[in-house]
């Protein structure tokens, strides 16, 4: 479409490739206006909290754990290409670029451009790729937030009593853990 308008303004080509390639836009956007709507009203809805997961998994990469749990959680961090913070980031950004549409300078050329459409296909694109995924990722910031306020919560209160928990070789009835038979 830029390279239509780059040759009209310039006087190469004639104004109906122009009037074509828009048009054909516009129908492209009215055939997936509703997709569209649901995908960025869904996508801007979450980005507040974007930027703390991501903020939260980029601590969690440069850590290395010794506990096997830990580590664990920690190499599910790297899965697919590229780690979870920075597919994070990148969806984020892409919901910060709605933003642009609004701005009067920039809005014809989003127009022009349609913006919208082309980044809720990518935003579409990028929730296939990593979605199923982020379930994951939350789940273990979900899970070292717990771990280090059980933490936190030992180290301020030594005096409280900790459960040990102990292997055992076969469970035992009541009656015998009491002693009456």
């Amino acid at each position: 479409m830029l390279s239509t308008l780059g040759a009209v303004l310039a006087g190469i080509a004639p104004f109906w490739p122009l009037a074509a390639a828009g048009g054909a836009q516009a129908v492209f956007a009215l055939v997936l206006r509703r997709r569209v709507e649901q995908t960025l009203a869904a996508a801007e809805s979450r980005m507040p909290d974007l930027a703390l997961v991501a903020v939260l998994l980029s601590r969690l990469e440069r850590e290395s754990f010794t506990s096997p749990a830990l580590a664990a959680l920690r190499a599910g961090l790297d899965e697919g290409a590229a780690p979870a913070s920075r597919s994070i980031r990148r969806l984020a950004r892409r919901i910060r670029w709605l933003e642009w549409r609004r701005n009067q300078i920039f809005m014809p050329l989003a127009l022009l451009l349609a913006w919208k459409t082309h980044l809720a296909l990518a935003i579409d694109r990028w929730q296939r790729r990593h979605g199923a995924r982020v379930e994951s990722w939350v789940q273990a910031v979900f899970e070292v937030e717990a771990l280090a306020s059980l933490a936190a919560f030992a180290w301020e209160n030594p005096d409280h009593v900790m459960p040990e928990i102990l292997p055992s070789e076969a469970p035992r009835s009541s009656r015998e853990a009491s002693g009456t038979h």
